[in-house]
């Protein structure tokens, strides 16, 4: 019964033209049927696509167009034949007839053509938009001219800078060999920020990266509590770390800039910092966001986050997110301050380790607002690209905190 009630509510909104929440049910139809393919929801697809999607596609094709176009030569030739009585008619006429069964064949033609042809017409023209629309995407999203080129000349050298370091890597003991690491990262980010200059294209721009660690609450100590908690920003006074899942971890020795082309050097302008990690993405209250935005909503949810303007967050915390106001009002005083007025746009995404635990978070961030023009396929596929140079950085992070990242 619920399958027939879900389908009623389709259809109703199908007819009534409300496209946005017709699309939402035919989203949950598509769950469901793939999921629980039951014989009521099986028929409710083949009911679907009967009344709407087959229709639509013959009326769309060739077929379509023979079909208008001889019922538009037909109602023309029946307005030849019969021209006087058509003219002797309502509307044209006094309403008197003498062949009225004609009269009515005409103009019922007459209006399925015109019905037809407009639809037909509304149906090329709305496929046409949505080709050009996918057309004018794919140009956006697509590198920059000789962006490929580049990345493959900077990884061939990133990854034997990095494995000729992991040879030599014996030799350092203590806290040189974990010096010797962060060294090595910030070559690797270096090479994620050179990708990232290349790919946004944006001159006279100031790009920095850093890596966030993941640190489990159970895997923190008393001894180190305090320091952990004073550097956990965007949170309560009150709030116990130990109740969180975990925090993701800033440490300066893990980032670099492009301000030196010539070694990757730490950012001088960043802090040690550490954001909480909540243990349920999602309030089961009121459906908001449990976590920040940026590194954290990247870590939980897997996949990459832009945050298109910092000085907008206010109102996209206030908006989405089950948080304090001053949580929202702090996230606004820090990135109005003069080492947040450096960051105005963030791309964050998720370090994952060879079985796909996340271990961490890399922040790509410029100084200037919409980096990769915030568009999500654009960074999807900056992502997708880096993924060779993330391996590089995930064999450094592992040797640098076995205990953490494994």
């Amino acid at each position: 019964m619920e399958d027939i009630w879900g389908a009623i509510k389709y259809f109703s909104y199908k007819l009534l033209l409300d496209v946005n929440e017709a699309r939402r049910q035919a989203a949950e139809f598509r769950r469901q049927i793939k999921n629980e393919p039951t014989p009521s929801r099986r028929l409710i697809a083949v009911l679907y696509f009967s009344i709407f999607k087959v229709p639509r596609w013959v009326l769309a094709s060739s077929v379509g167009a023979t079909i208008v176009t001889l019922l538009g030569v037909w109602a023309g030739i029946l307005g030849s034949v019969y021209s006087t009585e058509i003219g002797a008619s309502w509307p044209l006429g006094s309403g008197t007839s003498p062949n009225p069964e004609r009269v009515h064949q005409f103009y019922w033609f007459l209006i399925v053509f015109t019905i037809l042809y407009i639809t037909r017409k509304t149906l090329v023209e709305s496929s046409l938009r949505r080709r050009e629309e996918k057309l004018v995407t794919v140009l956006q999203t697509m590198p920059p001219a000789g962006t490929l080129f580049r990345f493959e000349q900077v990884f061939k050298v990133t990854s034997k800078a990095v494995h000729a370091g992991l040879e030599e890597l014996s030799r350092y003991e203590g806290d040189e060999k974990k010096e010797y690491l962060e060294q090595l990262i910030r070559i690797v980010l270096q090479a994620i920020l050179n990708l990232a200059h290349a790919f946004d294209g944006q001159p006279r721009c100031r790009y920095a990266a850093n890596v966030m660690i993941f640190r489990a609450s159970s895997d923190i100590g008393a001894s180190e509590i305090d320091r952990i908690t004073s550097i956990t920003k965007f949170i309560s006074n009150e709030t116990d770390i130990y109740k969180l899942k975990g925090i993701l971890e800033l440490r300066t020795p893990l980032s670099t800039t492009t301000d030196d082309a010539e070694s990757p050097q730490m950012d001088e302008s960043l802090l040690e910092m550490a954001l909480p990690v909540p243990k349920e993405l999602v309030s089961q209250t009121n459906g908001l966001y449990n976590c920040l935005p940026g590194a954290p909503l990247a870590f939980m949810t897997l996949t990459g986050q832009i945050v298109e303007d910092t000085l907008d967050l206010w109102d996209w915390v206030s908006e989405n997110c089950n948080l304090p106001p001053e949580t929202a009002d702090q996230i606004q005083q820090y990135f109005q301050s003069d080492i947040g007025q450096r960051i105005r746009s963030i791309f964050s995404y998720a370090i994952l380790e060879a079985e796909g635990k996340p271990i961490g978070v890399i922040n790509i961030h410029s100084d200037r607002p919409r980096l990769f023009n915030v568009s999500v396929e654009r960074s999807e596929q900056f992502q997708a690209l880096s993924v060779p140079l993330l391996q590089l950085l995930v064999i450094c992070l592992t040797r640098l905190i076995p205990g953490e990242a494994q």
